[in-house]
């Protein structure tokens, strides 16, 4: 029972550590878009 709870528990932390870089890239991603589509309108 603790040893199923405990795998359970792994996998969302591993999930939400997934989840928070492939957001952060995204945000990254994101950002860098709006800077180039500045620097196209200059």
């Amino acid at each position: 029972m603790v040893e199923s709870l405990r795998s359970i528990v792994l996998k969302w932390i591993e999930y939400i550590i997934r989840y928070s870089i492939f957001a952060f890239s995204m945000f990254l991603f994101s950002d860098q878009k709006s800077e180039w589509a500045r620097l196209a309108q200059l």
